[in-house]
């Protein structure tokens, strides 16, 4: 796979990843405790909704990233499909998707200035 589509497939599953993450945050921690603790279900629908949808684009985005990185599916593919499960689980498997991607295109960028050029004659 080349390294512009694995950048481009990072960045869009960094983007979900945040997405996912901040609005998991804002269900757990505001619209539920909002609809449970005081009977105001104002802001559960629009976030349990925008997170739902979010959350099936993101599990498309972060396979999409495993394919082109070629990780094997477990541990590393179904982890980073879980994590946008659970609070701040998606920051953290973007900290690690994004430090194991770039080191792999790091990786392969030495390779590629370490091999030998040949002349064709």
């Amino acid at each position: 796979m080349d390294d512009k589509a694995i950048r481009s497939a990072l960045i869009r599953y960094r983007v979900l990843a945040w997405l996912v993450g901040l609005l998991l945050i804002t269900l757990v921690f505001v619209a539920m405790p909002m609809k449970y603790l005081f009977d105001n279900e104002l802001l559960m629908a629009p976030v349990a909704i925008t997170h739902g949808y979010g959350y099936m684009l993101y599990l498309v985005v972060a396979f999409d990233l495993a394919r082109r990185v070629e990780w094997p599916l477990w541990p590393n593919m179904a982890l980073l499909l879980l994590a946008g499960t659970i609070p701040v689980g998606s920051f953290y498997a973007e900290h690690r998707a994004r430090r194991s991607v770039m080191e792999l295109l790091d990786r392969r960028a030495a390779d590629v200035e370490s091999e030998p050029v040949s002349s064709s004659s």
